[in-house]
C-alpha cells in the first residue's frame, strides 16, 4: 500500500484495469523515486526484481500531474536502466515509455472539470481571480538540501518547467472554456510574464520564497488591489490536484 491512501488507491485502479485488459500478459507494480519503509519500494527495486525474474521487455510511466522531462527521463527512465544494468540485462531488455503530454491535455481536462462547479456559482459575467497554487519544486534563494534536494539537484532547471509553464497552459485552457462566460483574471493587464501573474506558492513564506515568487495572500493582495472581488484558489501540483 503507498504511503498516501489517495495514491494507493489510484494505483491499485490503474493495475486492475491493466489486468482485465490483458490477463498475465503484463505484471504491473509500482516504485517511486523515494521508497517509504514498510510501504513503498523505490523505482530502482522494482526494476531490479523484474530484470531477475527474466523479464525482457519493460514499459515505464508515471502519474500524468508530474509528467515533465525531468522527471521522464532522469527520475524515471535513466533510473530503470541503471538498475536493469547493473543487473547484467540492459543490452537485451526494450524499453517502451507511454506517451503523455505533460499536463495538457489531461491535467487541464481535470481541473477543467473540477472548477466547474466554483466558477459557475458565480453569476455569468463576473470578474473572477484565478489563483494558481503550486508547491513546485525547491525554493530559490539556495541550494537545495534535505529532502527535496535529493529529489531535485538541479531545482534552477526545472523549476519553470514543473510550474510556471504548467500555469500558463492551465490558464489558456480555463480561458477557453470558460472565458466567453466569465471575465476571469489570470494577471495584470492580461500579461503572461511571472512577475505580474496570480501563480503562488501555497507552502512557503515570504521570506523562504525571497521575492522570486508570490505566496497565496500575495495573490490575493493583488487581486484586490486590481479591484477584484471574486477570487478562486485552485491547488494545481502533484497530489493537491485531486484532492
Amino acid at each position: 500500500m503507498l504511503f498516501y491512501s489517495i495514491g494507493g488507491d489510484r494505483f491499485q485502479m490503474t493495475k486492475d484495469l491493466l489486468d482485465a485488459a490483458f490477463g498475465d500478459v503484463v505484471d504491473v507494480r509500482y516504485g517511486g523515486h523515494t521508497g517509504i519503509p514498510g510501504h513503498t519500494k523505490h523505482e530502482i527495486e522494482v526494476a531490479k526484481e523484474f530484470a531477475r525474474e527474466g523479464v525482457r521487455k519493460m514499459v515505464v510511466s508515471r502519474e500524468t500531474t508530474d509528467y515533465n522531462h525531468y522527471a521522464d527521463d532522469f527520475l524515471m527512465m535513466n533510473y530503470v536502466k541503471e538498475a536493469v544494468c547493473e543487473e547484467n540485462a540492459l543490452v537485451e531488455t526494450a524499453f517502451a515509455k507511454v506517451p503523455q503530454i505533460g499536463r495538457t491535455p489531461e491535467f487541464n481536462a481535470m481541473n477543467i472539470k473540477m472548477l466547474k462547479p466554483y466558477i459557475e456559482a458565480y453569476p455569468e459575467g463576473s470578474t473572477i481571480a484565478m489563483i494558481y497554487v503550486t508547491h513546485g519544486l525547491s525554493w530559490p534563494g539556495r541550494e537545495t538540501y534535505g529532502f527535496m534536494g535529493v529529489q531535485f539537484p538541479w531545482w534552477k532547471e526545472v523549476i519553470h518547467e514543473n510550474g510556471f509553464l504548467n500555469y500558463l497552459s492551465w490558464r489558456s485552457a480555463l480561458q477557453k472554456e470558460y472565458g466567453g462566460r466569465y471575465n476571469l483574471v489570470f494577471s495584470k493587464n492580461n500579461s503572461s510574464l511571472l512577475k505580474d501573474s496570480l501563480f503562488s506558492y501555497g507552502y512557503f513564506t515570504p521570506d523562504r520564497l525571497s521575492g522570486a515568487f508570490y505566496t497565496i495572500c500575495e495573490c490575493m493582495d493583488m487581486a484586490q488591489d486590481m479591484g477584484v472581488k471574486n477570487m478562486i484558489i485552485a491547488p494545481c501540483l502533484w497530489y493537491s490536484d485531486n484532492q
